[in-house]
């Protein structure tokens, strides 16, 4: 029995699921937006219903599950279909907020 506090060994890159998340890069890619700002994530995530305070984040757990790729502070690409199977997660996250 595992103790309180214990986690499996594979828990260090445990991904997190947004549906909302995944719906937003659905959209965005529908309208042509394969490469878009954090701002032009905002002005779309009212349509599928992620709260303006969760965007951040969200944008946060879809690069983690190589929905999107980070090209710098601010700016993302959605990934190719293919690559968010053997991609690796992309480098250092962004400190500066946007």
């Amino acid at each position: 029995m595992e103790e309180v506090g214990q986690y499996p060994i594979n828990a260090e890159r445990k991904l997190k699921r947004s549906d909302l998340g995944v719906e937003l890069v659905r959209i965005l890619s529908s309208e042509g937006h394969r490469i878009f700002s954090t701002e032009r994530a905002r002005e779309f995530s009212s349509r599928v219903g992620l709260k303006d305070s969760y965007l951040v984040e969200a944008l946060y757990h879809l690069r983690r599950n190589q929905w999107i790729v980070s090209l710098r502070c601010g700016l993302y690409a959605i990934s190719p279909i293919d690559s968010r199977r053997y991609a690796p997660s992309s480098g250092r996250p962004c400190t500066t907020m946007v």
